[in-house]
């Protein structure tokens, strides 16, 4: 398969997987086992933090560090 292809394939697959996400949160109650699947599997195949990073090419990411706010614990609230 072409490269151009297969990133075109991972970037619909993402896209599904995404909406997936987007619908199970606005609905689906977060102990529901199906809402947990479609979270470990986004996380497992599209997780931000696993893509590769060519740290012989400058990046044109702009990153942005934010600060936890005190007495929050859990990032839920």
């Amino acid at each position: 398969m072409k490269p151009e292809v297969q990133k075109e394939k991972e970037l619909e697959q993402e896209y599904w997987h995404v909406k997936a996400l987007e619908i199970s949160c606005k609905f689906l109650p977060s102990e529901c086992p199906l809402f947990n699947h479609i979270l470990l599997s986004y996380s497992k195949h599209h997780d931000p933090s696993m893509q590769r990073i060519d740290e012989d090419q400058e990046q044109e990411d702009v990153i942005t560090v934010l600060k936890p706010l005190r007495g929050i614990e859990n990032s839920k609230y």
